[in-house]
C-alpha cells in the first residue's frame, strides 16, 4: 500500500499546518490515525459471559496442546492477550501493574494462579496483562487476540484495564449460547459496543449435550435478537445478516488433541477462521481508506475558510462593516434559536433525572416484595439452606437486577437519542453556513467513521459524542480525554455495572450458615435482599445523577464554543478591517502562501 499519506501525516510542517487551521487536537488525531495506519496488528478483543466457552475456544482456535486454563470456577479481570510467533516461547509473560514481570510456563498450571478468580481473588496479584504467543495462521496476519475477562464479573479497579484494550481494537467476537440465549445484559452490551467496532463476528458455543436442533433455535432467536439491536442502534446489516458462526469449541479441542482431522472439520471452526483471516486482509485497506477520507475533508475545509479570507482581503471597508453587521444579527438569531433548544433539552433532562429516581425508587419496594414472594415459595419447597438456598438466591437476584439494568438503560438511551435528534439540525457555528456540514458525503460514510471523530472542519451536530461523554462519569471512567475517549468507544456500556458497583450477585447468600428450618434461614434471607435492593438502588440513583449533571455541562460547554467561535472569526475579521493597503497585501501573500502549501498537501495525500 502506497505510504504517502502515513508520510505526510508524519510531516511535522503538516501537522503544524493542520494546528494552526484547525487547532491544537488536530496533532493528537492525526498522531491517532498515524498510529492507525503503520500498525502491523488488528486488535481483536473475545467477549462473553462467564461460560461462555471462551477459553476452550480460544484453545482450540490458536494452541495445540492446553494453555487456557477451562476449568477456573471464575476468570479474573486479567486479560490475556495472545500474539503470533513462527516458534512459540514455551513461556508466558506476566505482566503487572507497577511494571514488573514475570516469565512462567505457558501451560494451564502455570497460567492458573494469575487467571483463576480462587487463586487470585479479585487480581490481589496486581496483574495488568498476561501475553503468549501461538503461531497460529490466524495470528499471522497481525490479528492479536485478546481474552477478556467473562461480562459482569469486572470490578471498577480493573474495568479501565479493559477499556484501554477496547480504545485499541477494531474489531470484537462476542461469545454467544444456545441456552440461555442472548439476555437482556447482553443486549445493552451490545448496543454500546456493536457501532464503535467496525468488525463484529458472532460466534455461538454449542455443547456436546445440546441437540442440533436445540442448538438451531436458539441461533434463529439470537439471530432476531442481533436484527432488534442492529435497528435500535441505526446499524446497516444485509438481508442474510448478521452471520453466526456455530462452533462446537470443545468438539474441535478435543478434535486437535486427538489429530482428529474430521472432527475439527465438524465443530465448524475451520469455516469460522476461513472468514476471519478474510477480513482481517482486508483491514489495512478499509482503514487506510477511511483515514485519507477524513484529512481529504479537513484539507477542503480549510481551502474553504482561505479562500473566504482571501475574499475579505480583497474588499473595501465599508463592505467589511456592512458584512460584519449582518453576521452580528446572523449569530444573534442563531444564539437564539440556540438557547431556546437548550433550554428545551435541559428541561428534558431535568424531566428524564427526576423519572429515573422515581423509577428506581419503585423498582426497590418491587425488587423486595417480588424476590420475598420468591424465596417463601422456593424455602416451602425444601430449600431452605446450604448451597441450595445459596444458588437460588443468587438467580432471584440476578433476576431483578436485570430489571432495574433495563429502566436505568432505556431511559438513558432515551433521553440521549431524543437530544441527539433535536440538535442534529443545529450545526456547529461557523461565519459560511455552508461549511458547517462535513465535506464527506453521506454516500461515502462507512462504519470506520465511528472510529475516526472529526476534527476542526467535520463539522457534525451538537450531540454526536454527548451521550458517550457522560456515560464515562456514569460507568466511573477517569475525567478527561481518557475517559472520553474510552466512553465514545463504549457508548452504553451498562452490563459492565454489576461488577462495578461491586454487586456480586449472590455473594450474601454464601455466607448463609443456617442447617435448620425456614424458620431460621428466613431472617438472613430477608436482610440479604433488604441490603441487596437499598444498595443496588442508592448507587444507581447516584450515578444516575452524576450522568444527568455530565449532560448538562456538555450542553454549557457547547453553547459556549460556539460563543468563542463567532467572536473568534469577529476579532479576524476586525484585523483585515483595520490593515491598511501594505499590511493587506502582506496579509494576502499568507494566505496566499498557505494556498500554495495545501496544494502541495493534496498532491501529496492524493499520490
Amino acid at each position: 500500500m502506497n505510504d504517502s499519506l502515513l508520510n505526510l501525516l508524519e510531516d511535522q510542517a503538516f501537522q503544524k499546518f493542520a494546528s494552526i487551521h484547525l487547532g491544537e487536537s488536530a496533532i493528537s488525531l492525526y498522531e491517532s490515525y498515524r498510529k492507525q495506519i503503520a500498525s502491523e496488528h488488528f486488535v481483536v478483543p473475545v467477549f462473553g459471559v462467564q461460560g461462555s466457552g471462551k477459553s476452550t475456544f480460544l484453545n482450540a482456535l490458536l494452541f495445540s496442546s492446553p494453555v487456557l486454563p477451562v476449568d477456573a470456577d471464575e476468570t479474573t479481570c486479567v486479560p490475556v492477550v495472545i500474539k503470533w510467533s513462527a516458534k512459540p516461547s514455551a513461556h508466558a509473560e506476566i505482566v503487572y501493574a507497577d511494571g514488573r514481570r514475570e516469565s512462567v510456563a505457558a501451560t494451564e498450571d502455570g497460567l492458573r494462579p494469575f487467571v483463576d478468580n480462587v487463586l487470585n481473588r479479585g487480581n490481589q496479584k496486581g496483574v495488568d496483562r498476561v501475553i503468549l504467543n501461538s503461531s497460529s495462521e490466524l495470528l499471522e496476519t497481525g490479528m492479536i487476540l485478546v481474552d477478556l475477562p467473562g461480562v459482569g464479573s469486572l470490578t471498577r479497579e480493573n474495568l479501565q484495564t479493559t477499556m484501554r484494550f477496547l480504545e485499541e481494537a477494531v474489531g470484537v467476537i462476542f461469545m454467544l449460547r444456545t441456552n440461555p440465549p442472548v439476555t437482556r445484559s447482553d443486549s445493552i452490551l451490545l448496543q454500546g459496543l456493536w457501532p464503535r467496532l467496525p468488525y463484529a463476528i458472532f460466534v455461538q458455543n454449542q455443547w456436546n449435550d445440546e441437540p442440533s436442533v436445540e442448538a438451531l433455535e436458539g441461533k434463529n432467536h439470537n439471530a432476531k435478537v442481533l436484527r432488534d439491536i442492529a435497528q435500535k442502534a441505526r446499524l446497516n446489516l444485509n438481508t442474510e445478516g448478521p452471520v453466526i458462526y456455530m462452533v462446537n469449541a470443545y468438539k474441535a479441542w478435543a478434535g486437535k488433541l486427538r489429530n482428529d482431522a474430521s472432527a475439527v472439520e465438524e465443530s465448524g471452526l475451520h469455516c469460522l477462521q476461513g472468514s476471519m483471516i478474510e477480513q482481517v486482509c482486508d483491514w489495512p485497506r478499509q482503514l487506510h481508506e477511511q483515514v485519507l477520507l477524513r484529512v481529504k475533508a479537513d484539507m477542503s475545509f480549510i481551502q474553504q475558510k482561505l479562500f473566504a479570507t482571501l475574499d475579505d482581503l480583497r474588499k473595501s471597508s465599508e463592505q467589511l462593516e456592512a458584512e460584519a453587521q449582518q453576521e452580528k444579527e446572523r449569530f444573534a438569531i442563531y444564539t437564539n434559536d440556540l438557547d431556546t433548544e437548550i433550554n428545551t433539552a435541559k428541561s428534558e433532562i431535568e424531566t428524564s433525572k427526576n423519572n429515573i429516581q422515581t423509577m428506581i425508587y419503585d423498582w426497590e419496594i418491587h425488587a423486595g416484595k417480588q424476590l420475598r414472594n420468591e424465596m417463601r415459595t422456593k424455602m416451602r419447597s425444601r430449600i431452605v439452606d446450604g448451597s441450595r438456598l445459596s444458588k437460588a438466591l443468587e438467580d432471584e437476584k440476578e433476576r431483578v437486577f436485570e430489571d432495574v439494568l433495563d429502566i436505568v438503560s432505556l431511559e438513558f438511551r432515551t433521553i440521549t437519542a431524543r437530544l441527539d435528534a433535536q440538535f442534529k439540525s443545529i450545526p456547529s457555528w461557523n461565519r459560511d453556513p455552508s461549511l458547517s456540514a462535513s465535506p464527506i458525503s453521506v454516500k461515502e460514510r462507512k462504519k470506520w467513521e465511528n472510529i475516526l471523530p472529526p476534527v476542526g472542519g467535520s463539522g457534525g451536530a451538537a450531540l454526536g459524542f454527548l451521550g458517550a461523554v457522560a456515560l464515562g462519569s456514569w460507568i466511573g471512567l477517569p475525567a478527561g480525554p481518557v475517559g472520553v475517549a474510552a466512553g465514545a468507544l463504549l457508548g452504553l456500556v451498562c452490563s459492565f455495572i454489576g461488577g462495578w458497583l461491586g454487586i456480586r450477585l449472590g455473594e450474601k447468600g454464601r455466607d448463609m450458615k443456617s442447617e435448620n428450618r425456614v424458620k431460621a434461614s428466613w431472617p438472613i434471607v430477608e436482610a440479604a435482599i433488604a441490603e441487596f435492593t437499598s444498595s443496588v438502588s442508592a448507587d444507581f440513583r447516584s450515578n444516575s445523577l452524576t450522568h444527568f449533571e455530565t449532560l448538562n455541562s456538555a450542553l454549557d460547554s457547547w453553547t459556549a464554543a460556539q460563543k468563542d467561535r463567532f467572536f473568534e472569526e469577529q476579532q479576524k475579521r476586525q484585523t483585515v478591517h483595520v490593515a491598511n493597503a501594505t499590511e493587506r497585501e502582506a496579509q494576502k501573500a499568507e494566505v496566499e502562501g498557505d494556498l500554495t502549501q495545501l496544494s502541495k498537501f493534496n498532491v501529496r495525500i492524493s499520490s
